[in-house]
């Protein structure tokens, strides 16, 4: 029921009397141990314990179980009250969380290249408002955020998860018994409450389940992160809970407790020990985990000798089970900034150390932060107010840090902006792609230049969609270019994945030239080509239908020329039995060749070479002498491109191909800087700044009969 006072406030129902409060439970601590265990070495030695990564999905059967069980004995009392509820989640989790932002935020800014800034402290944003998950999961999908490194609060993921959880559930619960509040039946009330609340829950479990099965194979990369596709874990638990009253160990014996137990260690052993990252996940084997997990739940803490409850009640055991929350957040900063600072990948002994300090600043996180918090009071409406202010309080001193970081971030993208627009209109002809065959006369021009863009700023060195365009959505089926200027001539359309899209600058110094009218139609990981890529599911039937669309906007616009590029050295589904390369030519050809019957012409850009791993780390540590320490050789930087084979299928003038080989590379190096211009945005991709100094030579390279009707 809904009281005067407490709009959030609902009347217990009469069938969950019988629910008490739990006494402490050794076997749960014992499953958090595992489970931070588990996580753990995994993350240190991935390798080793290759499914160590489903502790996290133990942590997720535990929470529904234990939030649930607490939700319940609640209704007992009288009330449901979502504030108190809330506030006492705040009071357990955000103390020792916002610690470990706050310090993880200051140390990105003392320790972590400011190239890695914003990444990291859009990170620390998400993860201080829960939304984690949500941002790793739209970064996963994006075919440049897919790049990103894995950041010191990654593991903050599973944290927002579960405190979306802690917000949806009750609040279904609290509709549920609003609800039947006003529909019950009096002579019924006693035993429908129990089948409502059991019904949502278990129709919440079950479809998440069903959707967790189709995600993983359609769309794995957001599915591992998305709430939508975790939440039947969390049911699992919630479901347990429903039937841990006294009845149900009253149903079974000691030994039989004692043998379930075993069975479910035994499940989760087996789980972490042989899954392996390509294991389909969170899908129909994540089943196993999470069977364990409610065993030995449900099992209990017997005392039959057939019992592991003498392993389970070791004080190591229910020691780490107490700080495995604060292990958790304190791990995983230390084994991504470390390399970072040292310069180094991890080794066994950097490994560790990290566990030790990781342990250290558990106990203490523990014993000052976690346990200090959960003695103060919570019994009082002003006092649960006070926790959600001190919350908002506590998260905007925590989000001050980014915020300094990218008012810093602000300053010096600025700062590139203008020396690049300075460097571009000067006429000396000695910036970027055009001092290829004058070094000699550019030296003294170029000497003691900085760097542009910036080892910090050249991962955000794009050019800005125009007003009215939007990114194209990862499923999206239809083309729908933007125009990006309107001329008097020829209209062009650039077509293509993100290698085409990274070309946009070069599209419009020739647009402006030959005052073309220009759309823009990219979608990243979709080449435009009737060879298909062996993509998830999703992206393979979205790419297909789209490149179709974008082939019938160039036969619906007249289109008189179509720019486009790919990425190379990916592989493509067979036809017709031809290998991947003969695939991918195929299919360009075949595309090409529909261009060419709606009456357009073909001008494909050759793709990049690639840079060496780790290319911007490299010039940040030898600039300004890193010509030769961060090049590349071009054997191998420059990887199989179809588009060179499909220009030599077709004899007609119609079809050109750019290449701009010889001003990316030598005949023995591809020089990461070239005229004091940063080429690599990324480990694929090329600066806008670059691109920029390729449209005066496009122009020049670019046959008449491809510039006007």
């Amino acid at each position: 029921m809904t009281s005067a006072n407490s709009p959030t406030t609902v009347a217990a129902a009469p069938w969950v009397a019988t629910v008490s409060a739990p006494a402490f439970r050794p076997e749960i601590q014992a499953l958090r141990a595992v489970a931070i265990l588990s996580v753990l070495l995994y993350h240190l030695w991935p390798n080793r314990l290759t499914g160590g990564y489903l502790g996290v999905d133990v942590f997720f059967v535990i929470s529904g179980f234990l939030i649930t069980s607490h939700l319940l004995r609640d209704s007992t009392r009288g009330f449901l009250s979502l504030p108190k509820f809330w506030a006492r989640r705040i009071r357990r989790l955000l103390p020792a969380s916002l610690t470990v932002l706050l310090v993880t935020g200051i140390a990105v800014l003392a320790l972590v290249p400011q190239r890695l800034w914003e990444q990291y402290l859009g990170e620390i944003v998400a993860s201080t408002v829960y939304a984690q998950n949500w941002f790793l999961a739209a970064s996963s999908v994006d075919y440049l955020g897919s790049e990103n490194e894995p950041s010191p609060v990654q593991h903050f993921w599973s944290l927002s998860t579960e405190e979306q959880f802690y917000i949806v559930w009750p609040l279904l619960i609290a509709l549920a018994l609003v609800l039947w509040r006003v529909i019950r039946k009096p002579a019924a009330e006693a035993a429908i409450p129990r089948r409502l609340l059991f019904g949502i829950l278990l129709v919440v479990t079950v479809s998440s389940f069903a959707y967790a099965i189709y995600a993983t194979a359609t769309d794995p990369a957001p599915a591992f992160f998305a709430t939508t596709t975790r939440a039947w874990e969390f049911g699992a638990g919630s479901l347990l809970a429903f039937a841990a009253t006294s009845w149900l160990h009253g149903q079974l014996s000691d030994h039989v407790r004692g043998l379930m137990a075993w069975a479910g260690w035994i499940t989760i052993a087996a789980s972490v020990s042989l899954f392996t990252d390509n294991t389909v996940h969170p899908g129909l084997l994540t089943v196993i985990p999470v069977l364990g997990s409610v065993l030995v739940i449900w099992a209990g803490s017997s005392e039959s000798r057939l019992s592991p409850s003498a392993l389970t009640k070791l004080r190591p055991v229910q020691f780490i089970g107490d700080i495995s929350y604060s292990l958790y957040l304190w791990h995983w900063p230390f084994i991504v900034v470390v390399p970072i600072v040292t310069g180094n990948s991890l080794g066994t002994r950097d490994k560790l150390v990290i566990i030790v300090v990781a342990f250290v600043l558990a106990y203490l996180s523990y014993r000052f932060i976690e346990k200090p918090t959960l003695r103060l009071p919570l019994v009082s409406r002003g006092s649960t107010r006070r926790w959600f202010i001190g919350a908002l309080v506590a998260a905007l001193v925590v989000a001050a840090i980014p915020a300094a970081g990218f008012g810093i971030i602000a300053q010096s993208v600025a700062a590139d902006k203008s020396r690049i627009d300075e460097l571009i209109t000067d006429d000396s002809g000695c910036f970027g792609a055009a001092v290829v065959g004058s070094e000699a006369e550019c030296a003294a021009e170029l000497d003691g230049l900085p760097l542009v863009p910036s080892t910090a700023t050249a991962a955000t060195d794009a050019l800005p969609l125009p007003d009215g365009c939007v990114e194209v959505a990862r499923d999206e089926h239809e083309a729908d270019p933007c125009l990006y200027r309107q001329g008097k001539g020829t209209t062009v359309l650039l077509v293509g994945d993100s290698h085409a899209e990274q070309l946009r600058p070069m599209a419009l110094a020739l647009a402006d030239e030959y005052d073309w009218t220009l759309w823009v139609a990219t979608k990243g990981r979709c080449a435009f080509s009737d060879a298909e890529r062996p993509l998830e599911e999703l992206m393979r039937s979205a790419c297909a239908d789209w490149g179709r669309s974008a082939l019938g906007f160039v036969e619906d616009k007249s289109v008189d020329v179509v720019l486009t590029s790919q990425v190379s050295g990916v592989e493509f589904a067979p036809i017709d039995g031809r290998s991947s390369d003969d695939s991918g030519v195929a299919g360009l050809v075949t595309r090409w060749q529909g261009v060419l019957d709606a009456g357009a012409k073909v001008v494909a850009i050759r793709d990049n070479p690639r840079p060496i791993p780790g290319v911007q780390l490299c010039l940040e540590e030898n600039w300004p002498s890193a010509a030769q320490k961060c090049a590349a050789e071009p054997e191998s930087a420059f990887l199989f491109d179809p588009q060179l084979a499909a220009a030599e299928e077709f004899s007609s003038d119609d079809v050109h191909l750019l290449d701009f080989a010889d001003l990316e590379c030598t005949t023995t190096e591809c020089p990461a800087v070239i005229g004091g211009v940063n080429v690599y945005k990324d480990a694929n991709h090329l600066t806008q700044t670059f691109v920029r100094t390729l449209g005066p030579i496009a122009i020049e390279r670019l046959p008449a009969a491809f510039t006007a009707k």
